[in-house]
């Protein structure tokens, strides 16, 4: 008769011991869970978060497209007065793989290393090959040109002579290859051996992603996260700079400062100096260096978070915000 009242006391116990671990499993669950992220999510060696942030499992893809130019020689005749008629192609697509070389551990609590990126042209996701050619725009020769704008009379006709006898036109052709991962431009190369020593450009061949394949990049030095989970992998120094000096107003006044405005008086001798008429200020903005490169983030974010990444190709630091809610392999994410 006593095994009855022993039973309900056992099952009683029990379910009260299941209630109690439900409300703390419900009061402190995500603290849990935090915690955990907390302790393996820091950058360390020989652990499994230090080596798919080395070497990300994801595959990036890259897309590029082009911009054929159909009337150049008509654009040309009329001296730039007609629009240009542009014919779109594309995509061409290359898959990457990303890697971290020359990894090496700091005392207080950074590490550095180089980004590697592989490039493999994927030609069953492409419009054409490689080869394809097409009608472009002679980048090297536009921005030579656009540099000159401020410059004297006698240096733009020294320009002209040196255009002319090299017999460049602002339109060529050039294959998808040639544009992607260099050609040889005589521009370049003149510039390179006459140019001084500070002021030569540091290669002869011209592409938009020249130098880029299978070459690791410039130094990052970054936060592990061990000291502040809210610094993981956030950029320190990056090149040996914390800020970058690109973002200058291109006009000097000619002692020693910079202007936001030049001018130049119509009635004065075309070889005249421009004048600074407004001084410059520093853009601090533009030149600093915010985020990550883009491997990889900090955690506990929410829909107010906004995610900093620098681009070193772009020279500036972008940010993305929240866009979405979504699932990825049935796991609820933040789209941004």
């Amino acid at each position: 008769m006593l095994k009855r009242p022993i039973l309900t006391s056992v099952a009683i116990t029990f379910g009260v011991i299941l209630i109690l671990s439900g409300v703390i499993c419900l009061l402190f669950f995500q603290s849990l869970v935090d915690f955990i992220i907390a302790s393996r999510l820091p950058l360390k060696k020989d652990t499994e978060t230090f080596e798919l942030w080395r070497k990300p499992p994801a595959t990036p893809i890259l897309r590029v497209y082009f911009f054929n130019v159909t009337n150049a020689d008509e654009f040309i005749k009329n001296n730039g007065t007609i629009k240009l008629v542009l014919q779109e192609f594309g995509p061409y697509t290359y898959s990457e793989k990303w890697e971290k070389v020359n990894v090496t551990w700091h005392p207080n609590g950074t590490l550095s290393y180089r980004q590697k990126k592989l490039f493999y042209f994927e030609r069953d996701l492409s419009q054409g090959p490689q080869d394809d050619t097409y009608v472009l725009p002679n980048i090297p020769l536009l921005s030579a040109l656009s540099s000159l704008k401020y410059s004297t009379g006698v240096a733009k006709k020294a320009v002209a002579t040196i255009l002319d006898i090299l017999k460049l036109q602002p339109f060529h052709e050039r294959s998808v290859r040639e544009m992607m991962w260099g050609y040889d431009d005589p521009l370049l190369r003149l510039g390179k051996s006459i140019l001084p020593e500070g002021k030569r450009v540091p290669f002869d061949k011209f592409g938009l992603f020249y130098g880029k394949n299978d070459t690791a990049g410039q130094v990052y030095t970054v936060f592990t996260g061990q000291e502040k989970l809210s610094d993981f992998a956030r950029i320190n120094v990056w090149n040996g700079k914390q800020r970058l000096d690109i973002w200058k107003n291109p006009y000097d006044d000619g002692q020693g400062g910079n202007c936001t405005k030049l001018e130049i008086d119509e009635e004065e001798d075309e070889d005249e100096v421009p004048k600074c008429v407004r001084p410059a200020r520093d853009d601090d903005y533009c030149n600093m260096i915010n985020g990550t490169d883009a491997t990889g983030f900090p955690s506990m974010l929410n829909e107010n978070s906004t995610l900093y990444i620098f681009q070193p190709d772009l020279c500036r630091s972008l940010h993305l915000t929240y866009k979405e809610s979504v699932q990825q392999q049935e796991l609820p994410v933040f789209r941004y």
